[in-house]
C-alpha cells in the first residue's frame, strides 16, 4: 500500500503501488469522528489514457499500466443530464462538453454532454471565460455557467462549472471534475479572480464539514475504487496516516498538490535495490489523479 496525506494550513508557510489513499485538505485535515458529514462515490477505471497535462521535469517515464483515468457519474441541470467526469486532483474546474463541442474524429463526447437550454436552472456567468490547454495542446474553451449538479445521491445547488463550446484533441472523451485548489482555476490563469469550486460549495451548503477528500484506488487489477468527500475511511488503510506539507509554487502560492520528492530507488532481480538520488536530492512533484505518467529529471533517466 502507498499512503499519502497532504494538507495545507491557513497560512501558506511515482509510480503508484497496489493501493493508494490520497487525502487532500484545502485548509483543514478532516477526522471522521463524532457525527461527521461525509459521503462516498464509486470510482470507475477507464482503459482510455488521459491527456498529458504537464512536463515540469523534462523526461517522461510511462508505466505499462493500461488504465488511463478514474471517473464518476454525475448529472447537471434540471432535469438532470447524465455525464461522466474524470476525477482530477491536478486541475480545479468542473467542465463538461456542450452540445456543439463534440467532434467525432478529435473530441467525441463519449461521456455525454450538457445542454443548458434544456435546464430550467441554468444561468450564464461568463461567456467565453473558460480556456484550458494541456501539455499536448489538447484542451477546451467555453462558458462559465451555474446550474444544479448531483453526484450519487448528493445534490449541489448553483455550482459554477464550465461548458465547452470547443474542444481540441480531448482524447479521453470525458469532461473533468477538477478538485484541486481554487487558485489553479482556469480563470485565475487568465488574470481573473477565483470562484468557489466544488469542494468549497459542498462545505458552504453543509454537505460535508471539511474541505477534504480521500481517494482509494483499490487493487491494481480492480475496475472500481472510492472517493470519499469530507474525510477518510480508516478501514481502507493500515498503520498511521503520514502528513506531507504542500509545497508552494515559485510565487510562494499554494496552487497544486505538490510535495517534496527526496529519494528514488530501483530494485533489480539480479542487482538488488539501488538508490539513484543523492542525500541532498529534492524535487517538487505533483500528486495527480488525472494521469498515469511519472516524470523524472533527465539526469536520473540517462
Amino acid at each position: 500500500m502507498a499512503l499519502w496525506n497532504t494538507s495545507v494550513s491557513e497560512s501558506p508557510t511515482g509510480n503508484r503501488l497496489i493501493e493508494l489513499l490520497l487525502l487532500v485538505s484545502c485548509g483543514l485535515v478532516a477526522t471522521v469522528t463524532g457525527d461527521p458529514k461525509v459521503f462516498s462515490l464509486p470510482l470507475h477505471r477507464s482503459e482510455r489514457r488521459s491527456v498529458e497535462k504537464r512536463d515540469h521535469a523534462g523526461v517522461l517515464l510511462e508505466n505499462d499500466y493500461p488504465y488511463g483515468l478514474y471517473w464518476v457519474n454525475a448529472t447537471v441541470g434540471t432535469p438532470g443530464q447524465l455525464v461522466q467526469l474524470q476525477i482530477d486532483t491536478g486541475s480545479s474546474d468542473v467542465w463538461v462538453f456542450g452540445p456543439h463541442s463534440c467532434v467525432q474524429s478529435t473530441s467525441p463526447c463519449l461521456s455525454g454532454y450538457y445542454d443548458g437550454s434544456q435546464s430550467s436552472t441554468y444561468k450564464l456567468i461568463d461567456r467565453g471565460g473558460f480556456n484550458i490547454t494541456y501539455q499536448d495542446n489538447s484542451g477546451a474553451r467555453g462558458d462559465y455557467v451555474s446550474d444544479n449538479f448531483a453526484i450519487g445521491a448528493v445534490g449541489i445547488k448553483d455550482l459554477t462549472i464550465a461548458v465547452a463550446t470547443e474542444a481540441t484533441g480531448a482524447g479521453t472523451g470525458t469532461g473533468v471534475m477538477g478538485i484541486g485548489f481554487d487558485s489553479d482555476e482556469s480563470i485565475v490563469a487568465s488574470g481573473g479572480k477565483p470562484y468557489k469550486n466544488i469542494i468549497d460549495v459542498m462545505v458552504d451548503q453543509g454537505l460535508i464539514n471539511s474541505r477534504a477528500y480521500s481517494l482509494w484506488l483499490n487493487d491494481v487489477g480492480a475496475q472500481t475504487g472510492t472517493i470519499l468527500f469530507g474525510g477518510y475511511d480508516t478501514g481502507k488503510f493500515r498503520g498511521k496516516l503520514v502528513a506531507l506539507p504542500i509545497q508552494p509554487d515559485q510565487t510562494g502560492q499554494i496552487t497544486s498538490m505538490s510535495v517534496a520528492w527526496t529519494s528514488l530507488s530501483i530494485t533489480d532481480p539480479t542487482q538488488g535495490t539501488q538508490t539513484l538520488t543523492g542525500s541532498n536530492f529534492a524535487q517538487p512533484v505533483i500528486l495527480d489523479s488525472g494521469t498515469t505518467l511519472t516524470y523524472v529529471p533527465p539526469d536520473l533517466y540517462y
